[in-house]
């Protein structure tokens, strides 16, 4: 499937919420939904196209999954940053960033649960390699309510290559792992005492269920950090792992 589709009920009014322009609309015919309205109206105030279509029709365009009767096809792709180091100068001076990346991250439902959280937090980058990750389709962005239509990527032969060119822009590069050297609540404050007044910036690594971050990966990270539980357990869905990791983050900006 070439088309970049969002479809269902919550990922369409998180998407209309925020403005965002698409080609077209396709409504299932003799639905009753409240959104039905809203669409419409959206539609026609944005000039954008709407299509009344069977059932079956929508469930061919999204290989079966839960449309709910609304589907949407978008004007453009996933935002895609083609420079690095172009892009990570013109961010904002703010006094907090994290870029996240994900080692080998193949399930989309975990790549579409991750970046909600990364867009809900204010993450300002996610960083997939080429090869071994999910695609970033139609079912991430079912997952992520729309989230991955609105944080950028950045897609790698070799996430080494990233991780020094953000140690040049001093981000502290964190990997989350099952044992780490210290409760990722720590991170704060030793990062008070290292760094004063400056900015926080933070390169997370997420790595795989099976087999975690990689070991090359894992040589080139300044703290590797864990999250403490209440109760003997092997560990956290990487999914859920991460929202925890990013709120805390987001709450030392």
């Amino acid at each position: 499937m070439t088309q970049q589709l969002i479809f269902g009920i919550h990922p369409i009014r998180q998407l209309m919420k925020r403005g965002l322009r698409f080609k077209k609309a396709y409504i299932q015919k003799k639905i009753t939904s409240s959104l039905q309205e809203e669409l419409i109206d959206y539609c026609r105030k944005r000039k954008i196209n709407f299509y009344f279509t069977e059932k079956e029709q929508l469930h061919k365009m999204t290989n079966f999954s839960n449309h709910q009767g609304f589907v949407l096809e978008c004007k453009a792709g996933f935002q895609k940053v083609e420079n690095l180091t172009s892009y990570l100068e013109k961010l904002p001076p703010t006094s907090h960033q994290t870029v996240l990346i994900l080692d080998q991250i193949t399930d989309q439902h975990n790549l579409g649960a991750i970046v909600r959280s990364a867009y809900f937090f204010g993450s300002v980058l996610v960083v997939l390699e080429n090869k071994n990750s999910a695609p970033i389709d139609f079912v991430v962005h079912k997952v992520s309510a729309g989230a991955s239509l609105m944080i950028p990527f950045y897609l790698t032969p070799k996430i080494s290559q990233v991780i020094a060119v953000l140690k040049q822009h001093q981000y502290v590069i964190l990997g989350a792992v099952v044992e780490g050297e210290f409760d990722f609540r720590e991170i704060e404050e030793k990062q008070k005492h290292s760094s004063g007044d400056s900015p926080k910036k933070y390169a997370l690594i997420l790595g795989s269920e099976g087999k975690g971050i990689r070991p090359h990966l894992l040589r080139e990270v300044d703290k590797k950090v864990s999250i403490p539980g209440v109760n003997s357990f092997n560990s956290l869905n990487v999914s859920v792992a991460s929202g925890i990791v990013l709120h805390e983050l987001s709450k030392n900006g």
